[in-house]
């Protein structure tokens, strides 16, 4: 999809486009620097920046999977449709997405909508970070696979202090295999994995801190945790689980956490959690129950609010400390726009301005005059 500007201040764009020669466009129509997401990792050197255009990236055969050695920031245009100005990344035969290798610490991938469908088969894990890339953010991702056999694991990670916050995840055996110490599970929502045999999240080393979440129309269960992770400030709500936690000789700290209409098998679990809340969270619209799995299709609808109404006894009842404190310094919401990581529900579109033609005026100016400085460019592109 094309959308052309009029004119900009060329102020706006100084801090997105050419503030720093690092910075590179990608886009499949030709009008970036590269126009595959394959070359610019190639090209690109540790620090560098791609801004992803809008389209239809499919990663195949010839395209697959992604190896990143190098500290790179990604950046698609949300994870909308690509009629609707999102970045969409299409697997078609199951190799995944991103590889983040020993040397890419603190990388960056964000603004996304990754898309396996491969049925029947075994697939890589869309985004797996190795042992030794640490510090890596995932982030405003919708990360969805079709199949739950094979190592349908969403985020695979080994990485140390890895981020994954504002992310939605559909699909697969586990949503995230955390591997890695200290990982950080923030503000995502978590929907229908179509399995009842694995977790959403499986603590597999220390330091696993889950908080301001959201869980719904989920089967089977839904947290494992082997060591001392911690549980705060999340949602869970219409899940038919068999257990909410399952601890394998663990004694994660759970506290403050909000629970209503999940299956009575797993409304039985949450007695392990401290501070809990099992009132209707009262969000201003969204519908969901145990037979009607909140997936891909749901969320594309748009028809839902996550927020909470002013009467929720959601809002204020969160973990406390200052630590776990919303933006504006009130006590953590328990929900996904509580606490230091608000959920934001931007899908896509017009985030990635591309300057096209400057107007500078007047040409010749005294040295107490004045010049304007304008810029014409391209929000987003597309051939779909």
């Amino acid at each position: 999809m094309q959308k052309y500007l009029g004119t900009i201040i060329i102020g706006v764009l100084f801090p997105f486009v050419i503030s720093a020669q690092n910075t590179y466009i990608v886009d499949l129509s030709g009008e970036g620097d590269f126009d595959t997401i394959h070359e610019a990792v190639e090209s690109a050197s540790d620090g560098d920046t791609l801004l992803v255009q809008s389209d239809q990236f499919i990663f195949n055969n010839t395209n697959g999977r992604i190896i990143i050695d190098k500290t790179l920031t990604i950046i698609g245009t949300g994870f909308n449709t690509v009629n609707d100005g999102g970045t969409e990344l299409f697997d078609v035969t199951g190799g995944g997405f991103f590889d983040l290798a020993s040397g890419s610490d603190e990388s960056r991938i964000s603004g996304f909508r990754m898309i396996n469908q491969v049925t029947g088969t075994s697939i890589s894990y869309p985004i797996i970070i190795r042992s030794g890339a640490d510090e890596i953010e995932i982030s405003q991702n919708i990360i969805s696979v079709n199949t739950t056999s094979g190592n349908a694991t969403l985020v695979y990670t080994s990485g140390e202090n890895v981020l994954i916050k504002n992310n939605i995840f559909f699909g697969g055996e586990y949503h995230i295999y955390a591997s890695g110490a200290n990982t950080h599970v923030s503000n995502n929502i978590f929907g229908d994995r179509g399995t009842t045999s694995y977790y959403s999240i499986y603590e597999a080393a220390g330091g696993l801190e889950i908080s301001n979440n959201l869980f719904t129309g989920i089967r089977g269960s839904i947290l494992y945790f082997t060591y001392s992770g911690e549980a705060y400030s999340n949602v869970f709500i219409s899940n038919s689980s068999n257990r909410i936690y399952y601890l394998s000789s663990a004694t994660p700290t759970i506290i403050n956490n909000g629970y209503f209409d999940n299956s009575d098998d797993a409304a039985s679990s949450t007695d392990l959690d401290v501070s809990a809340v099992t009132n209707d969270p009262l969000f201003n619209n969204l519908e969901v129950d145990e037979d009607d799995p909140f997936d891909l299709v749901f969320f594309d609808s748009g028809n839902f609010d996550f927020s909470l109404k002013e009467s929720s006894s959601y809002l204020n009842a969160g973990r406390s400390g200052s630590d776990y404190n919303n933006l504006d310094g009130s006590r953590n919401d328990i929900g996904i726009f509580g606490g230091p990581y608000p959920f934001t529900m931007v899908m896509g579109g017009s985030t990635i301005p591309t300057v096209s033609n400057f107007i500078i005026s007047p040409t010749t100016v005294s040295p107490t005059g004045t010049i304007t400085i304008q810029a014409q460019g391209r929000v987003s592109s597309g051939n779909n």
